[in-house]
């Protein structure tokens, strides 16, 4: 029953461009609610952040992949935060 009540949805235009620019609004929404309250003037904090979300966007833009994009920029935050503090 439920998703009868959803097929007349699959066709309205609203819907569609939500579906299609929603990911992007909220993904930068969490990327400024995650940055709100950064030091940025330690380096030990700024750079390891600044460093990931550039690799993350780099394989983003590259592979358009979200996967490879979160594993990598995961892997780079962590391994830059624990060398340098």
């Amino acid at each position: 029953v439920p998703f009868a009540l959803l097929a007349p949805l699959r066709h309205n235009e609203l819907i569609r461009f939500l579906g299609d620019h929603s990911p992007v609004g909220v993904m930068i929404a969490l990327v400024g609610y995650t940055v709100r309250n950064v030091a940025w003037l330690d380096p030990a904090i700024a750079l390891p952040i600044l460093v990931s979300g550039a690799i993350t966007t780099s394989l983003q833009l590259w592979r358009s992949n979200l996967v490879l994009s979160l594993a990598g920029g995961t892997v780079v935050h962590v391994t830059l935060a624990t060398a340098i503090v």
